[in-house]
């Protein structure tokens, strides 16, 4: 199945786009280039405000939405915002935000409709000086 490489294909765009650069810049992100991917994937503006990171989404792929259980457009996510379902991927975008690497990470959670989802996703930073923006790819499968 395509979308157990897509870390793999994910990181190597990121790469790509780098070119040795520490952050490549989110203008030149093209979602046509992982196309197939493009479904399995969000993306989310950073919000920096003081030591607390908040995020927002600015886009959820449908394969997202049904791992979800629900479309996330638009909500804001925050670090000051603790003790929800979503307190573990929250800890994961920050520590990239903060370190300015991509990261590979597996896990599970129970979303909106009650079911179990296993998942790996690649989380991967862009921006200049900070990050301003995340693209997450999600491969997933209910358990």
């Amino acid at each position: 199945m395509y979308l157990r490489r897509l870390p793999d294909r994910m990181m190597a765009y990121w790469k790509q786009l780098s070119q040795g650069d520490r952050l490549p810049d989110y203008a030149r992100f093209r979602s046509e280039v992982i196309g197939d991917l493009w479904s399995h994937c969000f993306s989310l503006s950073v919000l920096p405000s003081g030591e607390a990171v908040s995020f927002v989404y600015d886009y959820v792929g449908p394969g997202v939405i049904e791992a979800y259980g629900e479309d996330v457009v638009g909500k804001l996510v925050s670090a000051r915002a603790r003790g929800g379902q979503g307190d573990n991927m929250t800890t994961k975008l920050e520590n990239v935000t903060k370190s300015k690497k991509p990261l590979v990470e597996d896990g599970t959670f129970i979303n909106r409709k009650g079911r179990a989802v296993k998942y790996r996703i690649c989380i991967l930073p862009f921006g200049g000086e900070k990050v301003t923006n995340l693209v997450v790819g999600m491969a997933w499968q209910a358990i």
